[in-house]
């Protein structure tokens, strides 16, 4: 089932294109050809920033333009995508801007690359990177100052090094992601399906190095809380009360709705459709505890957050996958 990661050059650049003309309208929150109307009621993104308002007020205290009082719970908590803003020569909105489209652009190199690697055809991966590109959440959280994308890109990479069979720069990158977001925790469960499936008579050896990688994960956490200058302590908490909330918001159901997308739907089929056999293949496997995790995260946020799409945005490196598989096994079958 693996292939040599051979990515077609030109696809690549046409979606990398496309991407681009998605981000525009909305990048810096410009929300431009009236797409304000609908986004902030025509009022001044400066006005609207909600979350994004933190990470730019993160951006001026690593620039030393600010001091600690500026800095906010849980949004704190995720300094790698600001730090490396930070180093960028531009305002604080347009720097994390740039960082996420980077990220997201490199996230779809590396999805392409898994495609490849899983051996689906050409045509398989110019559906993914479609797929992926062409979406409501690229067009909607890429540029807009959260920092989504760069989870989004992480997930990718951390999906091929793992069909890739690149154990020491997974680690790495699962110990990276936990300064960039702490959903990143749900490639782990992938990479341990993976091991177990490709070597089932090395389950214990799976299961022992994953509680000990999502220690140092959450040990991680624990010293990012610790040491940044953050006087209160800040849970999502998950209550009856958000879950009312959520449920009674019509935007929160079109936006994730819109994010989930045809490769939710597709993706959600091929596993009703395949059931138990997902674990015959470790890719497939891989890909389907990524995308349940994803769903478990999701689930969640209905009752602790301000839900929204990016929320299941994260399933697209695993659903996308999965989506391909689909298409492809009804096109030998046809």
């Amino acid at each position: 089932m693996m292939g040599d990661a051979h990515i077609d050059g030109r696809l690549f650049i046409l979606l990398v294109c496309i991407l681009m003309i998605l981000i525009y309208p909305r990048f810096n929150r410009e929300d431009r050809f009236g797409i304000d109307a609908y986004t902030t009621q025509g009022k001044p993104a400066t006005e609207m920033l909600a979350d994004a308002g933190k990470y730019i007020n993160h951006v001026r205290y690593f620039r030393g333009e600010a001091n600690a009082e500026v800095l906010r719970e849980p949004w704190a908590y995720r300094p790698l995508p600001i730090y490396l803003a930070s180093l960028l020569p531009f305002n604080p909105m347009t720097s994390i801007n740039v960082v996420n489209v980077l990220f997201l652009i490199v996230g779809l190199y590396f999805l392409l690359k898994t495609i490849s690697l899983m051996g689906l055809t050409q045509t398989s991966m110019c559906f993914a990177g479609f797929m992926f590109t062409v979406s409501f959440p690229v067009f909607f959280y890429t540029s807009v100052a959260y920092i989504d994308p760069v989870l989004i890109g992480f997930l990718c990479v951390g999906l091929y090094l793992i069909v890739a069979k690149r154990q020491l720069l997974f680690f790495l990158m699962l110990f990276l992601g936990a300064m960039v977001k702490d959903p990143y925790i749900i490639i782990l469960p992938a990479w341990t399906i993976y091991q177990i499936c490709l070597t089932p008579n090395k389950f214990v050896k799976a299961i022992v190095s994953s509680l000990l990688a999502l220690l140092l994960f959450i040990s991680l956490l624990y010293l990012i809380r610790l040491l940044t200058p953050v006087d209160e302590s800040f849970f999502w908490v998950a209550s009856l009360n958000g879950l009312e909330f959520n449920l009674s918001r019509p935007r929160a159901w079109i936006a994730w709705m819109l994010t989930f997308g045809p490769a939710g739907i597709l993706a959600t089929y091929f596993l009703f459709k395949e059931n138990i056999r997902i674990l015959k293949s470790p890719e497939i496997a891989c890909c389907s505890v990524g995308m349940l995790g994803s769903f478990a995260v999701f689930g969640y946020s209905f009752f602790s957050v301000h839900l929204d799409g990016r929320y299941i945005w994260i399933a697209y490196p695993f659903m996308i996958p999965l989506a391909c598989l689909l298409l492809e096994n009804r096109k030998r079958t046809s």
